[in-house]
């Protein structure tokens, strides 16, 4: 894939919505608990496909191609309205891609931040960590987040706290991770239609 090219099937005459199931993995610290339910995230991707026809990139790291492919296997698509990009990028053609998304959605993790940067929308789903302290600002910005009293967890107080983690993993220390399992796939649709061009 060259950068300045679409990759092969992408078609930019309509609205593509990036989808980032994976992430939570740091330089040191692998925090698996920022993630939302792959399941929900296949639910969701779902019914936006049924909404409009829009095209759908799944993007990520080369960790998170198994979970990538899962969705794209789960998903009823037609011909090449679902696009599996995981670990198939570099960096350059990462950011090629996110700027051009008409949506991108995704939780907390460094190409979120990336597509906020390039200017696209992106639409974060909040758990262990404090929107108020790291979500972009701005009109082409929203996050969803439960304010369960558990949350958030991963704070400037935590980040070296030794009882946090089990080896190099950030846990959660409720062994419940109802921050993220009470987020709703109506709602993140919801939010994201509302913010998708309508043509």
């Amino acid at each position: 894939t060259q950068s300045d090219q679409p990759p092969q099937g992408l078609l930019w005459d309509k609205p593509v919505i990036a989808i980032l199931p994976g992430g939570g993995e740091n330089p040191g610290t692998l925090m698996k608990i920022k993630r939302w339910d792959k399941e929900k995230f296949k639910d969701l991707a779902q019914r936006l496909l049924d909404y409009r026809p829009y095209q759908i990139l799944l993007l990520g790291g080369p960790s998170d191609a198994e979970l990538t492919g899962w969705m794209l296997g789960a998903l009823n698509r037609r011909n090449d309205s679902v696009i599996d990009l995981a670990g198939k990028t570099s960096i350059v053609e990462l950011m090629a891609i996110l700027k051009k998304c008409s949506l991108v959605i995704g939780g907390d993790s460094g190409p979120m931040y990336l597509a906020a940067a390039l200017g696209a929308p992106t639409l974060m789903l909040f758990g262990p960590s404090d929107p108020d302290l790291v979500a972009p600002h701005g009109p082409k910005h929203r996050y969803l987040r439960k304010k369960v009293s558990c949350s958030p967890c991963y704070t400037p107080d935590t980040v070296y706290d030794s009882s946090r983690f089990r080896g190099n993993e950030f846990i959660c220390w409720t062994g419940t991770h109802v921050c993220m399992k009470e987020l709703r796939v109506d709602e993140a649709h919801k939010t994201a239609t509302a913010m998708l061009p309508i043509g």
